[in-house]
């Protein structure tokens, strides 16, 4: 199987000329994928319809998943069996039908970013992490700004990675204190809409790894509250507003498409 998704990877890097970050998402979204036909003992040329709607509500009933995260994840996965269909002898029959799982979006993630804008986003936060380090590592003299740059871009990196995971709200995200995450499970309470709470998942690897090593930094802090995501202002909560100047100044560091972006993502 890691052969297989090896030669995918190489083929959307160099052939369809996919972003890095869009490489790592499919790659992410493909490991977890395989790593559960490897749990149930099943063989990629053995996959069935039926496998693929129990995925689904595994998706949506265990881990809780946003009806645009199920739909990216399949997206990605029917593109994985196109390609060994028609590139690798793999498999006999590709278990996607031309009309299968075409998977709705629910009315209200009509307005959040695109696929491409999240990737934009994403080598944009790395792109500011990296210059961060690089400014702290050659600073003289007093290192705090530097110091507040790394710790932002970290958060930033750490929020943008559980929108994805989570296809969380910004304000339900911002709401999170550490007592609603259970890193056994990989799963975080969610209070939401007429203060009704819910559980989501973190299923991608990226995300429970990104989430532990921003709380460590927040550990020497010494916060007087719970709330996961602080701003670099005497480290209070984070608010939507600030969150929403953030998301617009890194769009239009990559001009991804700002006017295209809506509530859902940035308010």
């Amino acid at each position: 199987m890691n052969e297989q998704l090896s030669r995918y990877l190489r083929y959307l890097d160099v052939e369809c000329g996919y972003s890095t970050n869009t490489v790592k998402t499919y790659a992410r979204i493909l490991k977890d994928f395989l790593e559960l036909l490897r749990k149930q003992g099943k063989k990629l040329r053995r996959v069935e319809k039926q496998d693929l709607g129990e995925y689904v509500l595994l998706l949506r009933e265990k881990r809780q998943n946003a009806s645009k995260s199920i739909r990216l994840k399949l997206q990605v996965i029917k593109s994985f069996f196109a390609f060994l269909s028609e590139h690798t002898r793999e498999l006999k029959k590709n278990p996607f039908g031309k009309k299968d799982f075409r998977y709705k979006v629910e009315q209200r993630d009509v307005d959040s970013l695109s696929d491409s804008q999240i990737n934009a986003l994403l080598e944009t936060v790395e792109a500011e992490q990296h210059n961060a380090l690089q400014g702290l590592k050659s600073a003289t003299g007093k290192k705090t700004l530097w110091q507040k740059r790394v710790f932002a871009a970290h958060r930033d990196l750490c929020l943008l990675t559980l929108l994805i995971s989570t296809g969380l709200r910004i304000s339900e995200a911002l709401a999170i204190k550490l007592s609603d995450i259970d890193f056994v499970d990989k799963s975080i309470l969610i209070l939401g809409k007429g203060k009704k709470i819910r559980k989501v998942f973190f299923d991608l690897p990226q995300a429970e790894q990104r989430l532990l090593g921003y709380i460590e930094m927040c550990r020497p802090l010494k916060l007087d509250h719970e709330h996961l995501f602080v701003s670099t202002k005497q480290y209070l909560p984070l608010g939507s507003r600030g969150a929403q100047k953030l998301l617009k100044a890194y769009l239009l560091k990559r001009d991804c498409g700002l006017r295209s972006a809506h509530t859902h993502f940035v308010t």
